[in-house]
């Protein structure tokens, strides 16, 4: 506290004179610093002329209590001031008297003994609202008043006065009470007159983080000027963390750096920070944390002679808000389209406050800061609406760490709010997945017709695997008659004994159709009948969803060569472009065609001849054939690597 001896009063200039000659007003002003709060838990002393004896006792207190009934929340509060003097107070219709700047403490006021009682008031809360009565002392809430007292030293009287606010900032709560200031006449019986000591305060003050630019320059400050603006030669405003408020002294002793200076205008004012300001303890102004403002009023030096303190604003939380998120995320395809644009992302949004909505797909989970740094290829772009939107992903886009989407395979869509850098400044993200499908494989089998008995056996099927087999269940290799309408649902309907099942293995399927001797419609295969021949393939994520190829070009089975007959597998042996020959077959024909029933190689088989050895071929499906008068045997064999 600051306590200062004022020696006269000039009652022309309404202002007091420091060091003056004159010794028939000796004022005695202590400025409270920082304002002393009266609470429910703070309860306060006040020794005027610091002779150890104190003057004033203000004590408060609170009861409070709350029921549940039917549901609902019913809560009650009631809270006091009471106020002891050691003398007495200047009293009006037996309550304290509200004085003003003006009035004079002296011994032409009324003192008496009242009721202690200065302040009652009670809230109710209930569910949707409440209430704030205030029974005693309503005339001092936000109305700034003082005190007049008359009180002993040293068996003498004297006169001074208490200035003190009830600040009720929220209707719907009770007011607080302050402590600002207090002065008395170090002269027995002498006057007490009630003048300006201190600059007139700013008041209301709301702090309210109005920006996303994550610097103090979020922050905004509007206060109503001092009444008494006349007092006032500047405002310096400050931030500072925590419960407790600066002192007048603190403040005062700012670096530039730690405070915004404002000029009075003789308007209310707002206050924008700067962006590189500090708080009163030197900290950087960093988001996350709860702040408050108070407004120094410098004293002007002749109206005031000293500097006062705001009461601080509310509690601000310089926040980073995130730019809404999008729900019900899906990543679906068309079903159609075999690049990336068979993609379509689809999202919603309830508040479209944000500059834009960022899509990604990629092969991986991936966080905000991973995907903001991927060039514009990898994202599409869109400015969403309220409800549900969707994208469909252009051809010239990327997956990220993938290349072209593969069939069934499974992939990320990250959905990533942008935010608007006015309301919110953290991205937000939503990410769900989904496989990559689309209906028609645009690849179709090879069939080659290998054999003459006239029936599936006869049917060679060549078709490249999946590049990417993870996320595939098996492949149904089945033959329908040309023109036959096939789809999902057809395979899907299929008994077994209709198609042949592959399971992956990770390599190329080759395969003859001896086991797929029924087509479609669960005929027999048979010659002269024009057929194609089709590979399906199914995802593990789905028992119903099939992937179908194009068809193979036609073929019809030609009528069987009589008298050819098919030697059983110990019967004809050939490995390694050896063939073992068994006994009986002296003088006759052994001839190898290729799939295409081009001759490659004939020999005569003479007596004794056991094992032949063939020329190299070329990788492929072969038919060794061997006839003499009385039979012709066909045998249907594979070399695998050419010239091997």
């Amino acid at each position: 506290m600051n306590r200062y001896t004022i020696t006269a009063y000039s009652a022309t200039a309404g202002i007091f004179l420091l060091h003056s000659n004159v010794t028939d007003a000796q004022m005695v002003h202590v400025n409270v610093d920082p304002d002393a709060h009266v609470g429910p838990y703070f309860d306060y002393n006040l020794d005027l002329n610091a002779d150890g004896i104190n003057e004033v006792f203000f004590n408060c207190g609170e009861f409070w209590t709350g029921s549940s009934f039917g549901g609902e929340f019913h809560g009650y509060s009631s809270q006091w001031i009471y106020l002891y003097p050691t003398g007495t107070f200047a009293t009006s219709i037996g309550q304290i008297k509200h004085l003003v700047v003006g009035d004079t403490v002296d011994a032409d006021m009324l003192f008496n003994d009242v009721d202690p009682l200065f302040f009652y008031g009670q809230r109710d809360i209930i569910a949707g609202g409440g209430w704030v009565d205030i029974v005693e002392g309503s005339e001092w809430v936000n109305n700034e008043g003082f005190f007049g007292l008359k009180f002993p030293i040293d068996g003498e009287t004297h006169y001074g006065w208490i200035r003190v606010e009830l600040i009720q900032l929220d209707p719907d709560y009770l007011p607080q009470m302050y402590v600002k200031e207090f002065a008395y006449n170090d002269t027995p019986d002498a006057p007490a007159p009630i003048t300006i000591y201190n600059a007139d305060i700013a008041k209301s003050l709301v702090l309210s983080d109005v920006g996303e630019t994550n610097t103090p320059e979020d922050l905004q400050l509007t206060f109503n000027k001092a009444d008494n603006e006349i007092t006032v030669s500047e405002y310096r405003v400050a931030l500072f963390k925590g419960a407790i408020p600066p002192t007048v002294a603190q403040i005062d002793s700012l670096t530039p750096d730690r405070y915004i200076s404002v000029f009075p205008t003789g308007d209310d004012l707002s206050v924008s920070f700067s962006a590189d300001i500090l708080d009163i303890n030197g900290d950087t102004i960093i988001p996350g944390y709860l702040y408050r403002a108070i407004v120094l009023s410098v004293a002007d030096g002749t109206y005031a002679i000293e500097s006062d303190l705001s009461v601080p604003s509310n509690y601000t939380y310089f926040s980073l808000d995130v730019a809404p998120a999008t729900y019900e995320v899906e990543l679906l395809t068309d079903s159609i389209a075999t690049d990336i644009s068979g993609f379509i992302g689809s999202f919603g949004m309830m508040d479209t406050s944000v500059s834009a909505v960022r899509l990604y797909i990629t092969a991986n989970e991936m966080n905000v800061e991973e995907l903001l740094a991927l060039d514009e290829p990898y994202y599409m772009e869109t400015i969403p609406v309220v409800g549900i939107n969707t994208v469909h992903f252009t051809s010239d886009k990327l997956i990220y760490e993938a290349g072209d989407p593969a069939l069934f395979n499974l992939y990320y869509l990250h959905v990533v709010s942008i935010p608007d850098s006015i309301t919110n400044s953290i991205p937000a993200l939503s990410v769900q997945s989904g496989r990559f499908l689309y209906n028609q494989y645009p690849v179709a089998p090879e069939i080659t017709i290998i054999g003459y008995a006239g029936n599936s056996s006869d049917i060679l099927l060549e078709f490249p695997q999946l590049p990417d087999e993870a996320s595939l269940e098996v492949y149904r290799v089945f033959v329908c008659k040309a023109g036959t309408v096939v789809n999902s649902e057809l395979v899907a309907g299929m008994l077994p004994i209709h198609y042949e099942s592959v399971y992956p293995s990770g390599v190329d399927l080759h395969m003859d159709l001896t086991a797929c001797n029924l087509d479609s419609d669960g005929d027999e295969i048979i010659e002269g009948q024009p057929y194609v021949a089709y590979v399906a393939m199914r995802c593990t994520c789905d028992d119903y969803f099939y992937s179908i190829t194009i068809p193979s070009s036609e073929f019809i089975l030609g009528e069987p060569e009589v008298g050819i007959d098919n030697m059983a597998t110990d019967e004809l042996i050939i490995t390694d472009n050896v063939i073992l020959i068994p006994n009986g077959l002296e003088s006759s024909t052994l001839q190898i065609s290729n799939a295409s029933g081009q001759m490659m190689f004939e020999y005569m088989i003479q007596s004794g001849d056991r094992d032949i050895k063939l020329p190299p071929f070329p990788a492929g499906i072969y038919i060794a054939y061997i006839k003499n008068e009385q039979h012709i045997y066909a045998k249907k064999f594979v070399i695998t690597s050419s010239g091997g």
